[in-house]
């Protein structure tokens, strides 16, 4: 057992009391004499293509501004707290998004979504510009989304800093335990979450993971540096595949487009830095943050004298370059390291793991109705654990390239299409019945989608699309057909249908899971929200133990378990339930409530 000396609790207890004043006292003084940005772009939800003229304008003040070109916007000279920010642009949804500036400037993304315009004649007349407090918008719905923002990711009520501890509070979503960020959604295991990075498929994203998981102690993931995440809790749409249960789809902010800044704060979980500004080309900028880990530096200089501190270090960067009108590259990294030395009486026992990203990604738009993405990206996971002499090491990543084109025929409709090659590590993994090895493989991978998204009238929108998948080393291969339907029956009522098959690569071979989703929302204005929905997802050919079904790798979260060795694609289960959501938030509150049964 580790002792902890009462002189160095004394210390540890001092330091935090000092650390927490002076940063009620820097927050104080920022809110009193800073001045911040709010800068953004605006983009098309079909084909992520900026819109221009798009009016931006804040709630009951005399303050806005248009896009550009390229989509973008700066509002200067904004003091900190709460603004309810408006996005109107003809031919879309309207859309509101409650933003609150604290210690930095803030960049953020508006999604708008289309809807058709019809009619014989156009009548234009002057008048007086309507109170945007006044604006219907309807909320853009899928089935079992939840879009979050980067004021959600970095509201003081976050202390965890962590985006899979954010996803706790939503509805059908529940934690394993304090000490391990794992989420459990809709009763699927926690390895059955796809979590995205800049479009980077990262398997663990996480400090002090192991193996075949998709947890650890906390995300190596800045939530400072996020400017908004997906959150697909089922039936999620043909453009993402390779897991059963959900997707966490994240983005990095770019950086500053003005001026050169930093920022650095001091917490109990760890110091944290970061500096952003333009470069180069207009339109074009650097945003870097770093974090260490607090009781590592303490027990460095002497504060803390203990046998065995956790560590870790992260870093997270994102380069953005505007080439012209029609072309943007991007660049995301992200590095993280953690470990833990476990002194024991004769051996020395340590455990750690890592993460390292990188991905390029290059956007065109042919003018009116094409836009094309290349990307490239290598992902690595390692894990390591050390007993004396005896050591444990395992590596899984990949590194590959895809291109997605989408194209516009008309106001009414947009196809999407994507491929992907890989060449993957796939995680130590038991053998199968016949196989009791523990084996360590890498296959080449590939993956295809096609989306249709169809909205023949204003108040209603059909996606359908298919999902293909390939494991080479299997001969495995999956079509997966996905559709959804949204039936606006008022400004304020909607209700939607969707169905999804899914497939994920299980020991070699793929487990299927088929989700069914209803739904009904009530989004009177855009500060509230109602939500209900229902939920069935069958599984089959879940790999189960071959002599006996006592063990169903459904139920395992946890890694390879060496008491059960030998598989059988034979097992089945089924999750049902429903779930509800009431959120009201105005400038200057927000309230949640989720029920989940």
């Amino acid at each position: 057992m580790t002792l902890v000396r009462v002189s160095s609790l004394m210390k540890i207890l001092g330091l935090m009391i000092i650390l927490g004043l002076a940063n009620s006292q820097l927050r104080a003084q920022t809110d009193s004499s800073e001045s911040f940005s709010l800068c953004g772009t605006v983009i098309s939800s079909s084909d992520s293509t900026p819109i221009a003229g798009c009016r931006i304008t804040i709630r009951n003040q005399k303050v806005g501004t248009l896009t550009d070109t390229n989509g973008m916007f700066c509002l200067h000279f904004l003091n900190s707290g709460p603004y309810s920010l408006f996005a109107i642009a003809y031919g879309h949804f309207a859309l509101h998004q409650i933003i609150t500036l604290q210690t930095r400037d803030t960049f953020i993304i508006f999604i708008l979504t289309e809807h058709p315009i019809t009619g014989d004649t156009i009548e234009v007349r002057a008048s007086r510009i309507e109170s945007v407090s006044n604006v219907k918008q309807p909320t853009k719905v899928y089935p079992s989304l939840v879009s979050i923002s980067d004021s959600t990711f970095n509201s003081p009520f976050s202390i965890y800093e962590d985006p899979s501890r954010v996803a706790q509070s939503y509805a059908g979503v529940s934690g394993r335990s304090a000490i391990n960020n794992e989420i459990v959604i809709r009763g699927g295991s926690p390895n059955e979450v796809l979590w995205k990075l800049d479009g980077m498929d990262i398997p663990n994203p996480n400090h002090f993971a192991r193996s075949g998981t998709a947890g650890g102690l906390m995300s190596a993931i800045n939530p400072t540096l996020i400017s908004n995440g997906n959150f697909y809790s089922g039936a999620f749409p043909a453009e993402f595949g390779s897991r059963l249960s959900a997707v966490y789809d994240l983005h990095t902010r770019d950086g500053n487009l003005e001026q050169w800044k930093w920022s650095a704060q001091v917490s109990f979980i760890g110091m944290e830095g970061s500096i952003e500004g333009p470069i180069g080309i207009d339109g074009s900028s650097l945003l870097i943050g770093a974090r260490y880990s607090t009781l590592q530096m303490l027990q460095n200089i002497g504060t803390l004298d203990l046998s065995s501190i956790p560590s870790f270090d992260d870093l997270n960067a994102k380069m953005h370059f505007t080439l012209g009108p029609f072309d943007t590259l991007n660049m995301t990294a992200l590095w993280g390291s953690s470990k833990i030395d476990l002194p024991m009486r004769a051996d020395q026992v340590s455990s750690g793991s890592g993460v390292d990203a990188i991905g390029v990604r290059w956007l065109h738009s042919f003018l009116p109705s094409t836009s094309m993405e290349i990307a490239v990206s290598k992902v690595d996971d390692s894990y390591k654990d050390d007993f004396d002499t005896l050591a444990s090491s395992q590596k899984e990543g990949y590194v590959g390239g895809r291109i997605g084109i989408s194209y516009r025929s008309d106001s009414l409709s947009v196809f999407n299409f994507g491929v992907e090659g890989r060449r993957e590590q796939l995680p130590a993994i038991a053998g199968s019945a016949t196989d009791s090895a523990i084996i360590s493989p890498s296959t080449n991978y590939y993956s295809a989608f096609a989306e249709l998204i169809w909205t023949p009238v204003k108040w209603e929108a059909l996606n359908s699309g298919l999902y293909s998948q390939y494991l080479a080393i299997s001969n495995q291969s999956s079509i997966e057909p996905r559709a959804s339907v949204t039936l606006r029956v008022s400004e304020d009522h909607s209700f939607w249908l969707a169905y999804g098959l899914y497939r994920q690569p299980e020991l070699l071979q793929f487990v299927q899971a088929d989700h069914f989703v209803v739904g009904y929302s009530y989004n009177p204005d855009p500060t509230l929200l109602f939500k209900i929905e229902g939920y069935d997802k069958y599984y089959t050919q879940a790999p189960i133990d071959a002599q006996s079904d006592a063990y169903s790798l459904l139920n395992s979260g946890v890694g390879t378990d060496d008491n059960y060795r030998k598989f059988v694609y034979m097992g089945k289960g089924k999750v049902t339930g429903a779930e509800m959501t009431w959120s009201a938030r105005n400038d200057a509150s927000y309230a949640l409530i989720t029920a989940s049964y």
